[in-house]
């Protein structure tokens, strides 16, 4: 650290250099002469001036970055928003909503009304059970929960399930909304305006395959294709359903029922990775 600038003792205007700095002042050294001077650069108290200083705007800092903070935890954007009609809370005080009540309160607040003016429906059943819900093209179109794949599922299920419907019946009624794809474009569309209006966190589909196993028959093929039909009714496959000419043209094999639902076997088989729908039963396979 140099000074420049101190007067040697010797009366001798010169370069000093600095030897040693300490908290109370600079021991300085004459370039010239080699004589050394202790000069107060600064004091203790200048010293604590400048920590408090130092403190200060740190704890300003320090300030704003909490109010800053609070303000992010207190914004509406935030995950875990108050108010979600997923809260957690909900699942203790009002763990069974009434389903005609859900969907009304829904139709008001994220599809301006426009079910019950085109006179959609909504309701359980209890035969429905390889999908928690769809949504039949009737018209008016009729929303369908299934009872007994959700009657023991958390509160939130049946709440998603049913806002997945309720789109559904959204695009199908308003004009300009319709769309052949089943989860297309304007239903991914509306779907995330949903979840940023009610908290939610909606899905094309849901995993509840231990509640339809326990429901439903499972049928296998013999043939090569080894191929699984999963039906909540005691119906084997055959020319009824859509794909029966392309399996016997592909494959040939018969089906054998592996799971029947009234029997106690134990674990159930899991469905394999390519599954053949009943589409006679689901035009939605919301659950698998």
């Amino acid at each position: 650290m140099s000074k420049k600038g101190h007067a040697c003792l010797h009366g001798t205007a010169t370069d000093k250099i600095c030897c040693c700095c300490l908290n109370s002042g600079c021991l300085i050294e004459c370039s010239k002469c080699g004589h050394k001077e202790f000069k107060k650069c600064h004091t203790p108290s200048d010293v604590q001036k400048k920590k408090g200083s130092k403190t200060s705007n740190a704890g300003a800092k320090q300030s704003a970055a909490e109010n800053k903070t609070k303000l992010k935890f207190e914004s509406p954007k935030t995950a875990g928003k108050k108010g979600s009609v997923v809260d957690p809370e909900l699942e203790f005080t009002d763990p069974n909503p009434d389903l005609q009540e859900l969907f009304i309160e829904y139709d008001k607040k994220f599809f301006y009304g426009a079910l019950r003016k085109h006179n959609v429906t909504v309701a359980w059943s209890k035969r429905l059970k390889v999908s928690v819900g769809n949504c039949r093209d009737d018209y008016p179109p009729i929303i369908q929960l299934s009872e007994p794949l959700l009657k023991l599922r958390p509160r939130k299920d049946t709440v998603e399930t049913l806002l997945h419907e309720m789109i559904h019946a959204y695009l199908a009624v308003v004009p300009g909304q319709y769309e052949e794809e089943e989860h297309g474009p304007k239903f991914h569309k509306q779907m995330e305006r949903i979840d940023r209006l009610a908290g939610t966190n909606l899905t094309v589909d849901h995993d509840f395959h231990d509640e339809v196993d326990h429901y439903s028959y499972f049928w296998e093929c013999s043939g090569k294709c080894k191929k699984q039909i999963v039906s909540a009714v005691f119906r084997p496959p055959s020319s009824a359903n859509v794909w029966w000419n392309d399996h016997q043209k592909n494959c040939g094999g018969k089906f054998k029922l592996i799971h029947d639902p009234k029997k106690k076997t134990g674990k159930n088989p899991e469905p394999k990775s390519e599954v053949l729908q009943d589409y006679q039963q689901n035009r939605c396979p919301y659950a698998l």
